[in-house]
């Protein structure tokens, strides 16, 4: 068996099954059924995140729990003309893998399933993924100048580190910004900053667009006397080179924030996956909900 790397963390697998020679017909032609257990040997794990089949005759399925693999041929794995020449079974793809010097550990198993109770050909197979976890970096988040930044909300979703808050320049006026980072070194990718005074609380991700969306308020929300002032809410979407898709500003009576946003994993109205959290005043303490449809309120 082997696994060759096509693309970032997602391995083409071949398999090749030989006649071991001798009077008794050859025990590969009957086998139908490939698993591989990727955590066999927990330090040596890697996290299965997607299997794809290279024809119609072969199926596979993923036990998410433990990253067991198990792939049904229609037909016998192998016949006389693919003896002992390598087949094409399809592409295992992994969230992670162990980092060097341990190399991931893969039990692979060739099984005739109308012979459950035979032993099933084992082989192991070792190999140093490039899947592994990033190392540890710092990232200083500003720049040189003698404004502040502060982060409100970080989340790591694929290749990025998302930073939502807002910088404060020195006489104390607040911009939302939105950053991303590199999850390999930490490096800044990109970083938008809104045009209005304003401050980003929080952000979710909406997987089917690789978007985000952010929501906060616009800035100050009250006076050097501590009165409340008359701001709004905001919520601005970004897709993930940074660029502004879509923005609201709401407007309710006195202060008010949009604090939090989060994305039900089984919402009642799949339309209307995301819920947003916030306060004002001068009803104080009070806190609304809203059902959000990437990016529009109902």
């Amino acid at each position: 068996m082997t696994f060759t790397e096509t693309t970032d963390c997602c391995y083409q697998m071949h398999y090749t099954l030989e006649d071991a020679g001798g009077a008794i017909p050859c025990l590969a032609m009957g086998f139908n059924r490939i698993t591989i257990n990727t955590n066999w040997i927990p330090a040596q794990s890697s996290e299965v995140v997607s299997v794809s089949m290279a024809n119609a005759t072969l199926t596979a399925s993923v036990n998410a729990a433990n990253n067991f693999v198990t792939v049904n041929s229609s037909v016998p794995l192998v016949s006389p003309p693919t003896l002992g020449a390598p087949v094409l079974l399809g592409t295992i793809c992994l969230a992670n893998g162990p980092q060097p010097p341990l190399d991931a550990f893969f039990r692979v198993s060739f099984i005739n399933s109308a012979i459950p109770a035979a032993t099933p050909y084992d082989y192991s197979f070792t190999k140093n993924l490039a899947c592994g976890i990033p190392g540890e970096w710092t990232s200083l988040c500003g720049d040189n100048s003698a404004h502040s930044k502060l982060v409100n909300s970080i989340h790591a979703f694929n290749d990025g580190v998302y930073v939502a808050g807002f910088k404060e320049i020195l006489n104390g006026t607040k911009y939302a910004t939105f950053s991303k980072y590199s999850i390999t070194d930490g490096s800044l990718m990109w970083q938008k900053e809104m045009g209005m005074p304003s401050v980003f609380s929080d952000f979710a991700y909406i997987p089917k667009e690789d978007a985000f969306i952010c929501v906060g308020r616009t800035d100050p929300i009250q006076n050097a006397n501590g009165t409340a002032v008359n701001n709004k809410t905001i919520l601005v979407k970004f897709d993930d080179q940074g660029n502004m898709v879509a923005s609201k500003i709401y407007d309710q009576v006195g202060k008010e924030e949009f604090t939090h946003i989060l994305r039900h994993t089984n919402p009642p109205n799949p339309s209307f996956p995301f819920y947003v959290l916030g306060s004002r005043n001068p009803d104080a303490g009070l806190i609304f909900r809203r059902r959000l449809r990437n990016g529009i309120y109902r």
